[in-house]
């Protein structure tokens, strides 16, 4: 009887233990979906400059947290399409001037009739630049993507593991009717009646 009390309790706890974590496992983290748009960023801009000529590729890049997660993938994408980044410029070399010219990651509590253990979620990336090739030809480009999303409060810490540039304020607990109506009331009838006792006490 006790052993299947112990089966019992020890299945209940491994399922307990999984349910909690397969949410967890569903939901990217700040810095997934950040690096998901950076490489979304450096395949489409490999498309764009994929050229026979001008190979070579001096980059600049503006600085930023996230510029050398930038840098890494830019290099890697390009390189594997057979273009070759210098450290300073050449006469052959496209100069890639790149600015992220926005970066956001925004919480805000979910607000319905009563508290909710949920945050909207909002991630921000915009990148402009330039590309200038030996021949002063000058290509301009832009990017931009936004996500969205809800996630539990009990998720906030597992979305921003991987810490700055990741992370942000987490956005403020929400006011009980307790904290909101009562211990306002309850302070000020204190006072009052602390007021009312020391007149009370010096007209004796």
């Amino acid at each position: 009887m006790k052993a299947n009390s112990f089966f019992v309790l020890t299945t209940l706890l491994f399922l307990s233990i999984q349910f909690k974590a397969f949410p967890q496992a569903e939901i990217p983290t700040n810095k997934e979906i950040v690096i998901s748009f950076l490489t979304q960023f450096c395949d489409s801009l490999a498309n764009k400059i994929d050229t026979t000529k001008h190979k070579n590729i001096f980059p600049k890049i503006a600085s930023h947290p996230l510029s050398d997660f930038l840098e890494n993938i830019l290099i890697d994408k390009m390189s594997s399409r057979d273009f070759k980044f210098y450290i300073s410029n050449c006469d052959s070399c496209r100069v890639l001037q790149i600015t992220i010219n926005r970066y956001a990651i925004n919480y805000q509590r979910v607000r319905r009739e009563r508290p909710t253990k949920e945050i909207s979620r909002k991630i921000e990336l915009e990148i402009v630049g330039l590309v200038k090739s030996p021949e002063t030809f000058v290509q301009s480009f832009s990017f931009a993507k936004t996500y969205k999303d809800t996630i539990k409060t009990d998720n906030f810490e597992f979305v921003e593991k991987d810490g700055n540039p990741f992370t942000s304020p987490k956005p403020k607990e929400p006011e009980n009717f307790l904290k909101k109506y009562i211990e306002p009331i309850l302070i000020i009838g204190s006072t009052a009646l602390a007021a009312l006792l020391f007149f009370t006490i010096r007209s004796k």
